[in-house]
């Protein structure tokens, strides 16, 4: 019984409060396709309700090379409107701090690592600015991660409850005479 209602304690608390993840996939989410770097302007990709954009850079294909440019002394801003950003994975085509790697960027705020082609940004916020500030840098995929809260949801009040599991698996919550499934729904 205890573990049941730990159990649907559980599913309460993560429908409340749950992380998302968005991820930018230069091979599929494209802000700008180029064949001539003197295309590079500012260029924005939202998805999901998270966006990604670049000062000036390519977010697309260029001379068929599927990758995000974010040129030296530029910024790749991500902002989310769905919750705030705890975490950003980008991939990129070098390694640390070698032409085009993750170890070219410099963001205030947060903390920012970065190991072979992946660079790592943990922390919260609703907006994040890193500056490709040593070199350009070239990112095969952006990876976000989120942390989003319900909101409107007040006085919640756990009460523990008999939950007994029928024949078909379901699981029933007995209140009294009453019998009800795990969506309130009343069937007894």
């Amino acid at each position: 019984m205890k573990k049941i209602t730990l159990f649907l304690s559980a599913m309460l608390f993560s429908v409340m409060s749950f992380a998302g993840v968005v991820t930018f996939d230069a091979d599929v989410d494209q802000g700008n396709a180029s064949t001539d770097s003197k295309n590079a302007a500012a260029y924005q990709i939202t998805k999901d309700g998270v966006t990604i954009e670049v000062s000036s850079g390519i977010l697309g294909t260029y001379n068929s090379e599927m990758h995000y440019r974010i040129y030296k002394n530029q910024t790749l801003q991500i902002t989310s409107t769905v919750g705030n950003i705890t975490k950003v994975e980008f991939t990129c085509t070098a390694n640390d701090d070698a032409k085009y790697g993750p170890g070219c960027f410099t963001v205030d705020g947060g903390d920012y690592t970065y190991a072979g082609p992946v660079g790592t940004w943990t922390g919260s916020a609703d907006a994040i600015v890193f500056t490709a500030s040593s070199n350009q840098v070239r990112a095969t995929q952006v990876v976000v991660a989120l942390e989003t809260t319900i909101t409107g949801v007040e006085d919640v009040v756990t009460v523990e409850v008999p939950v007994k599991v029928i024949e078909n698996g379901q699981l029933m919550i007995i209140r009294g005479e009453n019998v009800y499934n795990v969506l309130g729904a009343q069937v007894k």
